[in-house]
């Protein structure tokens, strides 16, 4: 993942979690049938970033934070901690191949 902290330095993080990624249906179990056109595995920002203070991040000599195996380590961790939690399932209820608004909505999750 790649982006910018607010004073416009860029940064990069990288993971090598190779676990699983789980997701439990919010009601014990949601079909996939005709009427299911797409599913979304989203992930919200602010949750994967809670307690990741770019600010506080060390600055590579070529001015981008590298937040990865062996620098920011304590940062990597604090996202990787924070996966899980950010990460929902939606459905495309429309099949536009967009997750509008509405098929955003929190009672909208079919997994968490």
């Amino acid at each position: 993942m790649a982006g910018t902290r607010g004073d416009g330095i860029p940064f990069v993080l990288r993971s090598d979690r190779s676990d699983e990624l789980r997701l439990d249906a919010v009601d014990g179990a949601f079909p996939i049938d005709a009427t299911t056109h797409a599913l979304f595995v989203a992930f919200d920002g602010a949750g994967l970033f809670a307690g990741v203070d770019l600010d506080a991040a060390a600055v590579g000599d070529d001015g981008v934070i590298r937040i990865e195996d062996g620098s920011n380590d304590a940062l990597l961790s604090a996202f990787e901690a924070n996966l899980d939690a950010a990460t929902r399932l939606f459905d495309d209820d429309d099949g536009d191949g967009d997750l509008d608004a509405d098929e955003r909505d929190p009672d909208d999750v079919l997994a968490e």
